[in-house]
Parts: C-alpha cells; sequence; structure tokens
C-alpha cells in the first residue's frame, strides 16, 4: 500500500497530501496525483513533440511577421497593456517565492514553505533556460558571416514571459481550477511585451516555452532524485474532514 501523510495547507481548510512512490506505468497519460509530468515517457514524447514543432513556427515569424506584428500591436492595443508587463516581473516572482518560503519557516508551515521554494526555483529554472537558450543563438549569430545584421539582435527568449510563464504553471499545478486565468496572464504579458517593443512576438513565445520547460524541469528532478512526489505539486483540491 502506498504511503501518504496529510498536512493543512494556508490554514484554509485544505489537506495537502505527500504520496511517495505511487504506482504507475512510465506510458500512462494519467498520473496519480502529485506525480511530475515529465515522469512520464508519453509525456515527454508530447513535451518534445511541441519543442521540436515550435522551432520552424519561431523561424517563421523571426523572418516574415515579427517586424509587421511589432507595428501592428503598437498601433492596436491600449496603454493599459503595457502595464499588464508587471505580471511577468522576474524578480517580484523569485522575491514572493522567497518571501513565502522565509515566513512559513518562521511559522513552522513547511508545507507552504516548499511551496514558496517551488515557485522561486521554477521560476529561477526558466529564466536559466531561457538564458541559456539565447546564449546559444547567440553563439550560432557569431559563427554566421551575417552576424552583423540587425535580424540577429532580437533573437533572445524574453525573461518576463518565462518568468510568467513558470510562476503560471507552479500555479496551475497547484491550484488547477486557475488554468484559464493563468494562461490569460501569460498571454497578457507576451501581448504587452510585444508592444511596448521589449520583444518581439518570436522571442515573447520563445521565453513562454522557456518558463513552461522550466517548471515542468524541477519538480521532475524532485522526483527523480527523491522517489517522491513534491508535496507543492500536489493540488490542494480535498476539503479536511
Amino acid at each position: 500500500m502506498v504511503r501518504a501523510r496529510s498536512q493543512a495547507a494556508l490554514g484554509l481548510g485544505y489537506r495537502v497530501h505527500v504520496t511517495q512512490a505511487p504506482a504507475f506505468h512510465v506510458m500512462d497519460r494519467r498520473l496519480p496525483q502529485g506525480v511530475p509530468l515529465l515522469a512520464s515517457w508519453w509525456w515527454r514524447a508530447v513535451v518534445a513533440g511541441v519543442t521540436v514543432g515550435l522551432v520552424p513556427l519561431l523561424v517563421v515569424l523571426w523572418a516574415f511577421i515579427d517586424m509587421p506584428a511589432h507595428r501592428l500591436l503598437d498601433w492596436m492595443w491600449p496603454g493599459w497593456l503595457v502595464g499588464a508587463r508587471a505580471l511577468g516581473s522576474p524578480v517580484a516572482w523569485l522575491a514572493g517565492g522567497g518571501a513565502i518560503f522565509l515566513v512559513s519557516a518562521a511559522l513552522r508551515r513547511r508545507d507552504v514553505g516548499r511551496w514558496g521554494f517551488l515557485l522561486a526555483a521554477n521560476v529561477a529554472s526558466g529564466l536559466a533556460l531561457a538564458w541559456v537558450c539565447g546564449a546559444g543563438i547567440g553563439l550560432l549569430a557569431s559563427l554566421d558571416a551575417r552576424s552583423g545584421s540587425p535580424a540577429w539582435l532580437h533573437l533572445w527568449p524574453d525573461a518576463r514571459c518565462a518568468a510568467a510563464a513558470a510562476a503560471a504553471m507552479t500555479l496551475w499545478i497547484r491550484v488547477p481550477s486557475m488554468g484559464r486565468v493563468l494562461l490569460a496572464m501569460v498571454a497578457l504579458v507576451v501581448l504587452g511585451e510585444s508592444a511596448v517593443r521589449t520583444a518581439f512576438l518570436s522571442d515573447a513565445l520563445a521565453g513562454a516555452w522557456c518558463g513552461t520547460l522550466g517548471a515542468m524541469a524541477v519538480p521532475w528532478a524532485w522526483w527523480s532524485l527523491r522517489n517522491e512526489s513534491y508535496p507543492a505539486i500536489t493540488p490542494a483540491a480535498a476539503p479536511a474532514p
């Protein structure tokens, strides 16, 4: 029998179930509660397929659509959309996760503290992946004889979009019912970054996907190293009796 324990979460009458080594098949599409998506080879194949499919899409955006879309968004969208960029502030998400961790440690709420740590770790992972991808593109640009072309200058995954997507992925795993709201938040950040001319559309989409991948990698790493579900990735959905 699978061992499990429950702890009160956030004092709201919910329980966080920490399950150790739940049984599942590596090709399952529906995984037990608390098991990260990347623990299944089926989901790994889906993520890999989406990643590979995004490459030609981003190339087409970069080559033909970035500049027209940039001008269109600048003319079409109202000024309040620029303020939506604050939802993707990397500093705010990292500081928020760290604050949750520190306050929870002071209050001896380890379950909530782990959730704050996961939030900060996922955002940091998404930002790191975006930076690595940008550095790799910069290396390709330096090897290209036409690297002096201005077209290369915007090829860098956007940090705000990466932070917003990583945070949204973390919150979605915690509270699945917020999925549409979180998706709208990421879309606003992507459009805001493009409208304010901080990033092209291809950069914004690449950053959002880097953040999503980073947020999936951290729980999977915990699972692989500890062979247990990360407490914070289990949705607090069942009311305590």
